[in-house]
């Protein structure tokens, strides 16, 4: 089902393109419509053939609106001349959820309330491993928490032991690791909206949907205390002219890049690192000692750029390779104005970088 929702007060439209939930700002001119590129989700749904294909199409064409007429329950939407999106009322979201009173306080348990809940049973498996998914319920009849990757919220209310939560509204970052992160918030979050009713017993709060359980402890997420390195060891030997530069990719397995696009990559000293992957704006975490380098936690934003083509292609290359790096050197470069090369080994190839600042 595509869907389509102007939230008028914050000038943006949200929906469903089929298989992933979409967002974009928007300005309205009289009948004129004007809708910025939409940024979405990045899941495939390999059961309906065509499906995703169908939204490439249905963002782009939304991306050229033009104008609007609204008759009825029948909103068109024109774009690209003389093509038409045409969409029919359904049932609205729920409204927004007024904060919470006297009289109606008495509906949010206290002991629900204001603590971090950490999943640890998503459909009678536990999380993937280095995944943290939580849960608060805060004033004012609202949730909101992480799905692991995403910061989420959304509005809820209960009446005895029945709990209904409205549209949650996701931050739109994709992450990479660990394998299948994506799906199991997808889950997560499908899971939590469709929730029917709650039972909390000895620190435990189980949420039942009518065919999934999550099941939740109360307390803030247990402390990690593996292999993460300390900040002396995360920066303490990474060079200075490593750090407050920007750095452009030239090469990727020895291949130049697509024309028209540009990966940058900038580290910061507090172990962060980010940049430009072509279409999508990314960051991660490093650690490197002497000549080693780890990257580690790379996600971005998730805009689908049509072109050039195979940009979304190199992109998502260029994401697995930093996030495979092994070692990397810099170089005198007699042929940059800046003088210096970064060259990055990584589990497959070298990525080199031209320094730009």
């Amino acid at each position: 089902m595509v869907t389509i929702e102007f939230l008028a007060a914050e000038g943006r439209v949200v929906g469903s393109a089929g298989c992933n939930n979409y967002a974009a700002d928007v300005v309205f001119d009289g009948a004129s419509l004007t809708v910025e590129p939409p940024v979405a989700t990045r899941r495939t749904c390999p059961d309906v053939e065509g499906i995703n294909e169908q939204e490439q199409v249905y963002l782009a064409a939304l991306e050229a609106a033009q104008s609007y007429t609204l008759a009825d329950i029948v909103l068109t939407i024109q774009y690209d001349g003389d093509n038409v999106l045409v969409f029919t009322s359904g049932p609205r979201s729920p409204e927004p959820i007024p904060p919470v009173t006297d009289d109606t306080a008495a509906s949010a348990p206290a002991e629900l309330a204001n603590i971090t809940w950490q999943l640890v049973e998503l459909n009678g498996t536990t999380p993937l491993t280095d995944t943290q998914i939580t849960l608060i319920f805060a004033d004012g009849m609202q949730l909101g928490g992480s799905d692991g990757c995403n910061s989420y919220s959304g509005g809820y209310t209960i009446d005895g032991n029945t709990i209904t939560v409205s549209q949650l509204i996701t931050t739109l970052i994709g992450c990479m690791e660990p394998e299948g992160i994506m799906d199991q918030a997808q889950t997560y979050l499908n899971t939590l909206q469709a929730a029917q009713s709650y039972t909390l017993a000895d620190g435990t709060l189980t949420i039942q949907s009518a065919d999934a359980v999550l099941v939740f402890l109360a307390g803030p997420p247990p402390t990690d205390t593996g292999s993460t390195p300390t900040d002396g060891d995360t920066v303490s030997s990474v060079p200075s002219e490593l750090v407050d530069t920007t750095w452009e990719l030239e090469r990727m397995g020895g291949e130049s890049l697509i024309a028209g696009t540009e990966i940058t990559l900038e580290f910061v000293e507090a172990g962060e690192l980010g940049g430009s992957g072509g279409c999508n704006s990314y960051f991660g975490s490093y650690a490197g000692t002497d000549s080693d380098l780890s990257i580690s936690g790379v996600g971005s934003t998730e805009m689908a750029c049509m072109e050039p083509q195979g940009v979304m292609e190199q992109e998502q290359q260029y994401y697995q390779a930093l996030s495979s790096a092994q070692s990397y050197s810099i170089e005198e470069d007699q042929y940059n104005i800046y003088g210096k090369r970064l060259e990055i080994t990584y589990d497959g190839g070298v990525l080199v970088f031209q320094a730009t600042s």
